[in-house]
């Protein structure tokens, strides 16, 4: 860092230069101190190689294919470092509007896409929250057959070594290997009805510096050439113990769910006499279920069993079989058939034995467990974020990607329609009403939430059929159970409702939304009736908001250290809510 320093008190002098940061400490410091005198310079490279910069983006991509065309150039020669800096370097094209990560105003974004940025106006530069992982040009590289682990040690090797024949610059090709085991050791659930011992929660991990991406913003930093095709469940399986009793237990619950689909499942409970403040956690209600940081995850929608599935930002799915007693069982199923952060599983109530998934890789799976596979669906060069279908059907799957699109693709032909711009920037959620299946909700980060009828989404035009505004991103917007209300969430710190006809009456409620690194959001999710919502506050505790008068009584537990950040209430249970934290942790109340 001392000689990038000096590096940058003469940078003046050069016609364009590049900048590699590798320290995590002060990276974001100091990229600080060059966007404010970046306009001095005729051009630049800058390149961060910080762990937590963003997954492939075009820059990447396109940087990653001048590698490979410039290595079957010279196959045989030598190649002149001066050759390299030209034709790798100096690219100044741009990505289509379609391939921008719709995380900042379009015009930034497309120009700052290329690899080589001519005179980056600094002037629209937000230095309070500048988006550091879409900067320039990504270091994580993804294009087939070639992929580069980091500038850190690739690109710099490459560059000292470019006199070397093809043949001896591997480096270059590297592959993510199948972990057989998890890389962090999984605190087992073990119920103390069997073993009369309680799970002690270890200390919690720090929240991430400000300095890190925000976690729905970031794509991963570990990344691989993606598998395409299917895998089996024995291929994507990193568990000790055998999957067996899993897959026995959800054929199960599948036949029984199919005998029975024609009737009308009821709630297990009586919502009406429900009081929140009888929730408990108990310990043997507490789960490490997986590695890496939970970013998704929902109960199977049964009456008689209590299974979550949770997705985290290594692309891995666990199912955690809550009700297991089996001493040799400890109820926990990790599989891995995505490479990047989950971003949405969906499962249907008629259809228990297939999960679907999606990954901000671009890839949707489903994991079939009648033929015991992770079959590949869809798949895309484009982020997808979030991922939905409608309460009666199970073939057509509903998936926000890229800068606001809507997708809508439908697994009985395998065709994926055109893909329509619902808002300028990302979309995070999509929520059908359950009621009126033809409205769906989604809330953007670019302030907004909106409610569409999908029978007129695939207009020219799309037209909501209502609109909320926030004076900053919204992270959720979800129905009610009586699909009656909308409840949003956004990082303005507010919470809004709407409701009656046409949801035309709308109020908001006041709620810290964000952990204290303000790179963790939190969502309110309904419970079994429009009455109250839940949401995680700082302390570790969960926050119950009635909607009826706005009063908030809190649940606290010893057994929580950390902000729960998601929430899922089971489909049948009533007070069966579980919340997910980032010390990758499930509590389940009952």
């Amino acid at each position: 860092m001392e000689f990038a320093d000096e590096v940058l008190k003469e940078a003046d002098q050069y016609n364009g230069f590049n900048l590699v940061l590798t320290s995590k400490k002060r990276t974001m410091e100091f990229a600080d101190e060059v966007l404010k005198e970046a306009d001095q310079y005729n051009g630049f490279n800058l390149v961060l190689t910080a762990t937590f910069l963003a997954n492939p983006v075009f820059q990447s991509q396109r940087l990653g294919q001048n590698v490979k065309e410039l290595m079957d150039k010279h196959s045989k020669d030598e190649i002149p470092v001066k050759l390299i800096t030209e034709e790798l370097m100096t690219d100044t094209t741009k990505a289509d509007k379609n391939r921008l990560p719709g995380s900042r105003s379009f015009e930034w974004e497309y120009k700052a896409s290329s690899i080589f940025i001519d005179q980056f106006d600094t002037s629209m530069t937000d230095n309070a929250n500048f988006d550091y992982k879409r900067l320039i040009f990504c270091v994580r590289l993804r294009p087939e057959g070639v992929h580069l682990s980091g500038f850190r040690a690739s690109f710099v090797l490459l560059l000292d070594k470019a006199t070397e024949q093809q043949n001896e610059t591997k480096i270059l090709k590297t592959t993510r290997t199948k972990k057989l085991k998890s890389e962090f050791p999984i605190i087992l659930r073990r119920s103390p009805r069997t073993h009369g011992v309680v799970e002690v929660e270890p200390e919690p991990e720090p929240e991430p510096s400000s300095q890190e991406v925000t976690e729905d913003e970031s794509i991963e930093s570990e990344t691989s050439p993606r598998k395409l095709g299917p895998l089996t469940m024995e291929e994507a399986y990193n568990g000790d113990s055998s999957d067996r009793p899993f897959i026995n237990t959800i054929m199960s619950m599948s036949n029984a769910a199919s005998s029975s689909c024609s009737e009308k499942r009821e709630l297990v409970g009586n919502v009406e006499s429900f009081d929140p403040k009888s929730m408990v956690l108990k310990p043997e209600n507490i789960g490490r279920v997986m590695p890496d940081k939970i970013s998704n995850f929902k109960f199977f929608p049964c009456p008689d069993r209590t299974i979550v599935a949770s997705g985290n930002s290594a692309g891995e799915i666990a199912f955690w079989d809550v009700d297991c007693e089996d001493e040799d069982c400890d109820g926990i199923y990790l599989y891995q058939p995505h490479e990047s952060s989950i971003s949405g599983i969906s499962i249907q109530p008629f259809s228990l034995s297939k999960v679907f998934s999606s990954c901000y890789g671009g890839l949707i799976r489903v994991m079939d467990v009648g033929r015991e596979s992770f079959d590949l669906v869809y798949s895309t060069d484009i982020s997808i974020f979030c991922l939905s279908q409608q309460p009666n059907d199970s073939n057509t799957l509903y998936f926000g990607q890229g800068s606001g699109l809507l997708s809508v693709f439908d697994a009985r032909v395998g065709k994926s329609s055109d893909s329509r711009r619902l808002h300028e920037l990302r979309i995070n959620t999509l929520d059908f009403n359950p009621e009126n299946i033809n409205l769906v909700a989604t809330s953007s980060t670019d302030g907004t939430a909106c409610i569409w009828d999908v029978r007129y989404i695939n207009s020219q035009k799309p037209k909501y059929l209502k609109m909320v505004e926030h004076t900053k991103s919204v992270h959720s917007a979800y129905f009610s159970p009586s699909g009656k209300f909308l409840a949003t969430t956004s990082i303005d710190d507010k919470i809004g409702i709407l409701g009656g006809v046409d949801f035309m009456d709308t109020s908001t409620i006041y709620h810290l939304n964000r952990n204290a690194a303000g790179v963790s959001y939190f969502r309110a999710i309904w419970g079994w009736d429009d009455s109250y919502l839940f949401i995680g506050n700082l302390n570790g505790g969960v926050d119950v908001i009635s909607t009826v008068d706005q009063s908030m009584v809190t649940l606290e537990s010893s057994h929580i250290s950390a902000a729960p950040l998601r929430f899922a209430a089971h489909p049948y249970k009533i007070g069966t809510l579980a919340a997910g934290t980032s010390c990758r942790k499930i509590y389940v109340w009952t």
